[in-house]
């Protein structure tokens, strides 16, 4: 876990629109919301097999990043 929070948060603190507290905290949340879906999809690719309620779940997490990207 620890290999996720760390880069978010020096990203967070190196690129960013305007140096406030918020403003920080909220782009760490971008960087480490784009990057916390890796777990899910390692655990998906060892076991071979996810519930419908993940799979749902991953599904709409890359519809919702693209649309944001977008």
């Amino acid at each position: 876990m620890i290999f996720i929070i760390v880069p978010a948060a020096g990203l967070a603190f190196l690129v960013h629109h305007d140096f406030s507290p918020s403003e920080v905290l909220w782009t760490f949340s971008v960087y480490l919301e784009a990057v916390a879906i890796i777990p899910q999809l390692q655990m998906i690719a060892e076991t071979g097999e996810a519930e419908t309620i993940t799979s749902h779940y991953l599904f709409f997490q890359g519809i919702y990043r693209y649309v944001l990207v977008v």
